[in-house]
This record gives structure tokens, C-alpha cells and sequence, in this order.
């Protein structure tokens, strides 16, 4: 028994929660933590590094940096263009007019949480999609009167529930369908009804949340954050600005083409529909409209690939799980998971969550598809589909821990302190997201052929 090979592999989940936690970043701690590992189990550094890992990632990156890099970039016009804002304007006219405070706040946390999701759905990354969505949740809730401190466990909420709905072009599922060669829509009936689950339960929790809030007299501050600049007289009608966004999902989804490609063409459809109303920026006011508006998507352009090069860096996070699946201690560890007394389903959710969590990342994930298929496929016979949707499934629980990079960035973007924010967190991307996690194993194992 290679009793320190497995210390190694511990003391790494420790380095990366304890330092991450810190506030040191996660690549070059998943690095050091990759080290580790290397040592104790008597690896050869330069060949694992060069052949495991750069190999590895380089894999992953051949279909997930066109990815990012449309994704951010479509995000970015959807935002600038104020597709977005009339978006949620519009969902406000036809869900709370005329209501009464308390259900405008009700409906804005719903519409919040529903765009962020949709714009993670049509692949873009969720560190990204929750940047970009900062100025409209800041609108919405100074409109509503609902507290700032709601605003990071809003944004988490939706990016959560739009990685895991089945048919999402997101990283995470993108990632593990190219390494399954499963589809998008695997146990799309289970994966739906978890994430419903998730979002109306998260709705209910908040709603009551903020109720008692503004109750005890909290209002909307901006603190750090600008207020929203109005564009309402210049903006794509709401069914306009939602065709890039359903073009993606169709694209992707029933016409098959790769993620990255359905999302450039989204991209390119909402720069054909939104090019007349993109900023124009200041040194070119006053002169051809057109010209600066051109300019005006430059701007946006060049802003967009700059939140896609902070997401590709990420890539880096599959190193500790590639590493990992390498070491001989880890056969000790796949072992413990797979001998569990328990249903293959169950055991491959608890082992998924766990190495997740442990993991801080997308490190986990990928140890999870690698032990499904080296494993629980060929040698206990479940479904590749429903190995897919139970791995989607336990991705989101705790990947939103208070060290989690998307929870220190949303925090500190926000400027809001981790014991006031983060509790509705917790109860939401945590409690509910293991509840839906239940609700999916559970069907998928009564009812096998939803897979």
C-alpha cells in the first residue's frame, strides 16, 4: 500500500482549500499541489509535467478555448449593446407591472437569476458571465430597493443553473460530453427537474431573505459599484435582442454543431443586430456614426478577449486532477469510492462531489470522467448518459466553497464581506444543489431509460 503516495494526494486537496483560502491563486497552488503529488509517488517530474499535464491541458484546450474565447466575446455584446438590459426590461414589464413592491423584488431576483443563467447556457464562462452581469444586477436591484449584499448569491445562483441545465454549451458539460462522447441532452429530463429544483428553491429562500431585509430597513447601496447608465431610448426590442441566445441553443442542441461554433455564430448574428446600438466612445463623438460605432465594437471586442484570456488561464485547474489519475496511490483512493456498499450511481455522485470540492475546480471533474469510464461503464454497466448527468450534477456542489475562485472574485468585485454574503450561498449552491444532485440519482436509478 502506497501509504505516502496517498498523504501526497491529501496533503494536495489540503494545499489547494488552506492556500486558495489565503488568497494566493489557484493555478500556481494547483502547480505546487501538482508537485506534491509528483514526489510522494515517486513520479518523474519532467515527464509527468510535459506529458501529463501540458499534454493534458493541451487536449482540453483544442476545444475549449474557442469556447471562451466566443463566449466572452458574445457576452461582452450582448452587455454593451444593452441587448441584456432590455432583455431583463422586458421580462420586468411582463412579470411586475403594476405589482407591488414586494413582488417587483421577487421578480427582479428571478429575472437576475434567469439571464445570468441563460448567458452561462449559451456558453459563456461563469467567472465571465458574473462579471458581465454585475451592472445589470446593480440596476435591477437599485430599481427594487433590494440590498447589495443579495447581489453575489444572485449572480452564483445563475451561473449554477446554467452550467447543469441538460444542453448547456458551458465548459464543465462541453468538456465532459468531449471526453465521454455523450451529447448535451443526456439525461435531459432528470438534469432539467434538479435544476428547476435548484432555481425555484433559491428563488423562495431569497425572496423571504429579502423580505425580512428590507423589513429590518435595509436598503440598495451602491457602495463601490456605478449606477447602471439608462439607455432605454436606444436599445434592441427584448425579441430582438433574445435571437443570438436562441440561436446558440438551437444550433448546439438540434442542429449539432460544436459548441464553439454555435456560439460564434451567435456572436455573429448579435453583432449583425446590435451594431447600430453600440457605444460610441468619447474621441469619436461627433463624428460619422457609423465609424464609431464600428469603434464602439472594437472597444467591446477587445474587452472581451481579455475576460476570455483570464478564463483560458484556468485550464491550468485540470492539472491536479490529470496528475492525480496518474499516480499509483490513486488506485488505493478510485478504489475506496468504487467498493462502497452502496448503488454504482450513488457511489459515483459522493466520489464526483468530493474530488470536486477537494479539488477546488474542474481537477475533479476530470478524475470523475476518467474513473466513469475506466470503471463504472465497462465494469459496472451504467449508462454512459447517465454517468454524464450525475458528473454535471455533483460539479455544482461544492465548487462554490468560500475559498472557490468564483465566490472570492464575486465578493470582492461587490465589495461584500464573506460572512454577509456568503451564508445564502452556502444554503443555496450547496444545500440545494446536493438536494438536486438526490432528486437526479434518484430518478436515473428508478427510472433508467430517462438517461
Amino acid at each position: 500500500m502506497n501509504v505516502l503516495g496517498v498523504i501526497g494526494i491529501l496533503t494536495a486537496f489540503f494545499m489547494v482549500i488552506f492556500l486558495s483560502y489565503k488568497g494566493l491563486n489557484l493555478v500556481y497552488v494547483i502547480i505546487a499541489a501538482c508537485f506534491v503529488v509528483i514526489v510522494t509517488n515517486g513520479m518523474n517530474f519532467i515527464e509527468t509535467f510535459e506529458n501529463v499535464i501540458m499534454a493534458g491541458i493541451g487536449e482540453q484546450a483544442a476545444s475549449l478555448l474557442a469556447v471562451y474565447l466566443f463566449g466572452a466575446l458574445f457576452g461582452k455584446v450582448f452587455i454593451d449593446s444593452g441587448a441584456a438590459q432590455s432583455f431583463t426590461n422586458g421580462l420586468m414589464n411582463i412579470l411586475a407591472k403594476n405589482a407591488d413592491d414586494e413582488r417587483r423584488r421577487t421578480t427582479a431576483l428571478m429575472v437576475l437569476i434567469f439571464t445570468g443563467a441563460l448567458l452561462c447556457y449559451v456558453g459563456i464562462d461563469t467567472n465571465a458571465s458574473m462579471v458581465t452581469m454585475i451592472g445589470l444586477g446593480v440596476g435591477l436591484f437599485s430599481a427594487t430597493g433590494i440590498p447589495r449584499r443579495f447581489l453575489p448569491v444572485s449572480l452564483v445562483v445563475s451561473t449554477t443553473i446554467g452550467f447543469t441545465m441538460p444542453g448547456s454549451a458551458n465548459m464543465i458539460p462541453v468538456m465532459i460530453s468531449n471526453m465521454m462522447g455523450t451529447t448535451s441532452l443526456s439525461g435531459a429530463v432528470p438534469g432539467a427537474i434538479g435544476a428547476l429544483f435548484v432555481f425555484i428553491a433559491s428563488i423562495l429562500l431569497l425572496k423571504s431573505k429579502v423580505r425580512k431585509a428590507v423589513a429590518a430597513g435595509e436598503i440598495f447601496e451602491y457602495g463601490p459599484l456605478e449606477p447602471v447608465k439608462e439607455t432605454s431610448d436606444h436599445q434592441p426590442h427584448p425579441i430582438v435582442a433574445v435571437l443570438p441566445l436562441l440561436a446558440v441553443i438551437l444550433l448546439y442542441n438540434l442542429a449539432n454543431l460544436p459548441a464553439w461554433l454555435a456560439i460564434a455564430c451567435g456572436l455573429g448574428i448579435s453583432m449583425i443586430l446590435f451594431y447600430t446600438y453600440m457605444p460610441i466612445p468619447e474621441e469619436r463623438l461627433g463624428g460619422s456614426s457609423l465609424v464609431g460605432k464600428f469603434w464602439g465594437l472594437v472597444e467591446t471586442l477587445n474587452s472581451g478577449t481579455m475576460l476570455a484570456a483570464v478564463a483560458a488561464i484556468f485550464l491550468f485547474n485540470f492539472s491536479l486532477g490529470l496528475v492525480i489519475n496518474e499516480a499509483p496511490a490513486f488506485q488505493i483512493i478510485q478504489n475506496f469510492f468504487t467498493s462502497l456498499n452502496l448503488p454504482a450511481l450513488v457511489s459515483l455522485a459522493i466520489m464526483c462531489t468530493v474530488l470536486v470540492g477537494a479539488s477546488a475546480g474542474p481537477g475533479g471533474v476530470i478524475i470523475s470522467v476518467l474513473v466513469a469510464t475506466s470503471v463504472y461503464i465497462p465494469e459496472m454497466g451504467i449508462s454512459a448518459a447517465a454517468c454524464h448527468r450525475i458528473i454535471v450534477a455533483a460539479t455544482a456542489i461544492l465548487d462554490t466553497l468560500p475559498f472557490g475562485g468564483g465566490c472570492v472574485m464575486i465578493m470582492a468585485m461587490t465589495n461584500i464581506k464573506m460572512k454577509e454574503g456568503y451564508p445564502p450561498i452556502f444554503q443555496t449552491t450547496i444545500l440545494f444543489t446536493a438536494i438536486g444532485l438526490i432528486i437526479v440519482t434518484a430518478l436515473l436509478m428508478l427510472f433508467p431509460g430517462l438517461a
